[in-house]
């Protein structure tokens, strides 16, 4: 006896499978990983809290190399409109000390209050007035603080 021959034909299609191609769940996966990685940078970018203190310890040696400045402007009250401009220099702020207080954030920056010594050689921020950092003038500060040894 022979056995009936079968019929061989092609198998019909997943439905896993998107119409061209692709896997659904990869369109699911890169969608996740652009959300993770948009709020990642939304958290490294966040703007200041009001109330953060960003202290310089006096007698730091600034690094060698090229003065570095940052230009803020003077504010009559926190949400006023800018004023003057004064003048933050590394130098200045490692060797005399101080520290600068969160005011506020707004869209155009930060306001700071500064209490310490002198910020800079020409034209100095005056200690206790509000003051407005744009905000990446106040990230270039940030970089200037001072690392201690155990944190390096």
């Amino acid at each position: 006896m022979r056995a009936k021959a079968r019929r061989l034909a092609a198998p019909g299609p997943d439905p896993r499978i998107l119409p061209y191609g692709t896997p659904a769940i990869s369109y699911l996966l890169a969608l996740a990983m652009f959300a993770g990685l948009m709020l990642c940078a939304r958290a490294v970018n966040a703007p200041p809290l009001p109330g953060e203190n960003l202290g310089f310890p006096t007698g730091y040696a600034p690094p060698p190399g090229a003065v570095r400045l940052v230009q803020a402007k003077l504010l009559g009250e926190v949400l006023g409109p800018p004023g003057g401009a004064c003048m933050l220099e590394e130098e200045a702020l490692r060797i005399g000390g101080g520290s600068f207080s969160v005011l506020a954030s707004r869209p155009d920056g930060v306001v700071l209050s500064w209490a310490g010594a002198s910020t800079a050689a020409a034209s100095p921020c005056p200690a206790g007035v509000p003051l407005l950092l744009p905000l990446v003038a106040y990230r270039t500060v940030l970089g200037w603080l001072p690392v201690s040894s155990d944190r390096r």
